[in-house]
């Protein structure tokens, strides 16, 4: 064998090697190349899919809700609140944050910060009054007031630790004005304030049919003067007070051997509309629509994830120009809907209707 001969067969394995290297790098590039574009077509397929708006249907869902956009990248979020603009107030609970976005679904003012001074905890109902944005806070207990540029007014109450709020103190869930006044519901009762944010005593009586208050998340002072609606949410219950705070009329009752007997699963807040007092389901994931003395003329909605369909519908709250806001907590969203007609109950649903209604004289 020439010389040649072996320094050629010493110079294969090198040669092999280096195609083995090369190959290798080349398998590496095409993995890197096929995960970016996988990553690209992820990224596109979750903005199709959770888009931060989305524009209305076409066509008008048989329950009568017509979907006019949807707020999304919100975690649970558990209030919301109608400006005269059509500007929309957000309690995103799960995230510890509220939010001001304008009628066309574009975030416009985040409320609070990150000091431990002015950043929201656990936030729920909320209110616009003369410029002031009020929202409850439960885990900080209080309501804070906030200017429309995001900045901490202040809070209230001085002393939410009174014995006056029931065990562990002031939880506040929603507020509403009546007059001159601010009603709290709270997880005892509802309690008023003056417009400093002092507290004047307790609005409602207490218990009714034997049952006291258990978390009213949920409020609406009749616009007409008469009514204050409540959501005695965990009693199962819907309650209207006059406004001397004495009941008039219930509907729902607690549950029994920890059975739901009640026509509600799980009420969470009512709003007053042109068409009668509309009431969240968040068991159900229905809203029920009853007129002001409280009997039942419709349903909206069902579970689900698409437009106009709702997982757990924690509050509501019409806007100025009659569209109706709801916080859709499990699907992480913030709904705007202009009501239709609604649909007729059916036989079973009346049947129910008439054993939970009760009328006071």
């Amino acid at each position: 064998m020439s010389t040649e001969d072996q320094a050629d067969i010493q110079k294969r394995p090198e040669a092999a090697l280096q195609d083995s290297r090369q190959s290798r790098k080349r398998a590496r590039g095409w993995i890197i190349v096929l995960l970016l574009l996988l990553l690209l077509l992820t990224c596109v397929f979750m903005q199709l899919l959770f888009p931060s708006r989305r524009g209305p249907l076409v066509t008008t869902p048989a329950e009568g809700l017509v979907p006019v956009f949807s707020i999304y990248g919100l975690n649970e979020p558990r209030g919301v609140a109608s400006l005269p603009d059509g500007r929309v107030l957000i309690s995103d609970t799960g995230a510890q944050r509220a939010y001001i976005y304008d009628s066309n679904g574009v975030l416009v003012t985040r409320l609070g910060g990150e000091l431990p001074a002015n950043r929201v905890f656990s936030v729920t109902g909320s209110m616009y009054q003369d410029g002031v944005a009020y929202i409850c806070d439960w885990g900080l207990r209080r309501v804070w007031m906030f200017a429309e540029d995001g900045s901490v007014i202040g809070h209230f109450p001085e002393d939410p630790l009174a014995s006056v709020y029931g065990e562990g103190g002031f939880f506040p869930y929603d507020i509403d004005r009546m007059g001159d006044e601010y009603l709290v519901a709270t997880r005892t009762g509802v309690f008023r304030f003056d417009q400093a944010g002092a507290l004047i005593g307790r609005f409602d009586r207490g218990e009714v049919d034997g049952f006291a208050p258990r978390h009213i998340t949920g409020l609406e002072v009749d616009p007409h003067g008469e009514y204050v609606w409540v959501a005695d949410s965990f009693n199962r219950r819907v309650i209207a007070y006059d406004r001397s705070g004495n009941p008039v009329w219930s509907l729902g009752r607690p549950d029994v051997d920890g059975e739901i007997v009640s026509f509600f699963g799980l009420p969470r807040d009512v709003a007053y509309t042109d068409r009668g007092l509309l009431v969240a389901d968040a068991f159900r994931h229905e809203l029920y629509l009853f007129d002001r003395a409280g009997s039942l003329i419709g349903v909206y909605g069902r579970r689900g994830t698409a437009d106009a369909e709702f997982n757990f519908p924690e509050s509501i709250s019409i806007a100025y120009d009659g569209l109706l806001n709801v916080a859709d907590r499990a699907n992480d969203r913030v709904q705007v809907l202009r009501l239709g007609d609604p649909l007729v109950p059916g036989s079973e649903l009346v049947e129910k209707w008439k054993q939970g209604i009760t009328r006071y004289e």
